[in-house]
């Protein structure tokens, strides 16, 4: 059988073994940043005395968790922003704010970074 004859497809396949001791490291480090972050907005908002929650949500799915979190926040809007992939990382990949525009039930802003201009 000729290769023009019969359909070929590839797959590429990742896969990531990762022993329970370094997964308990990487999340500890991700929480710690998490963490770190949640207390640098907490002390803006309190700066320009806004009233609010910072709510965190570990996902393999963040678009997904986004669009559910604002559900349950009753969100009037989602404010987001870009890590700036380029076209086709961002088609291989997918897009967390594609994702959230399409999926979301509130209006969606999505801000590029100056950077991205």
């Amino acid at each position: 059988m000729s290769m023009s004859s019969r359909a070929c497809r590839l797959v590429l396949v990742e896969a990531i073994y990762m022993s329970g001791e370094l997964w308990a490291e990487m999340s500890a480090k991700e929480e710690a940043k998490v963490k770190s972050l949640k207390q640098k907005y907490k002390h803006k908002m309190a700066e320009a005395k806004l009233e609010g929650a910072i709510r965190s949500s570990f996902s393999s799915k963040p678009g997904e968790a986004i669009v559910k979190m604002a559900e349950a926040e009753k969100a009037a809007m989602i404010v987001m922003g870009t890590r700036g992939m380029g076209t086709i990382r961002r088609t291989i990949l997918g897009s967390v704010s594609d994702y959230v525009v399409h999926h979301a039930g509130c209006p969606v802003v999505v801000c590029r970074s100056g950077a991205e201009s």
